[in-house]
């Protein structure tokens, strides 16, 4: 294969480089990016070259099988990593330890709203409108004010003038 590699072709718009509020867009972008460079095997797979379909193959074989995942593995990981804005906030290793396929996983886990049991038990509640709001206010002072006045009448009848 070309050992070439055009580097500023690794970098994504700024637009779609991993941000705080940006995931979907730079998981497409990046996975489509794999996809042109024909490394999107290594998103999912970690060592695919250790399961090869290649029928009793020699140790030289093997050894190019290895060397090819492990240069593709490298433009992988290389993809993800120099397209995210803020590395350091996202607390991922992506040193020659880590695979592509670890480092891809622990960005969707992240990225991956965890939910809790009670979050759907308000899902239907949507946002007040500001006349719900006004009308919500009128409500309360109305009740407020019968409170204070039935107060003031049960007070009054036990009081003496």
């Amino acid at each position: 294969m070309n050992q070439n590699i055009d580097i500023p072709g690794l970098f994504l718009p700024a637009h779609l480089r991993l941000g705080q509020t940006n995931w979907r867009e730079y998981r497409h972008a990046v996975e489509t990016i794999c996809r042109l460079h024909g490394v999107d095997q290594n998103l999912q797979f970690s060592q695919a070259w250790a399961e090869s379909p290649t029928a009793c193959p020699t140790s030289d074989e093997r050894a190019k099988e290895r060397d090819e995942w492990l240069r593709k593995e490298e433009l992988c990981k290389a993809i993800i990593t120099l397209n995210i804005r803020d590395f350091p906030r996202f607390g991922i290793q992506a040193g020659r330890r880590f695979d592509a396929s670890g480092v891809w996983k622990r960005l969707v886990e992240m990225h991956t709203k965890k939910r809790r049991c009670w979050e759907g038990l308000l899902a239907w509640v949507r946002p007040l409108t500001s006349l719900e709001k006004l009308l919500l206010f009128v409500v309360l002072a109305l009740l407020w004010h019968l409170f204070m006045v039935a107060s003031e009448l049960r007070g009054g009848m036990r009081r003496s003038y």
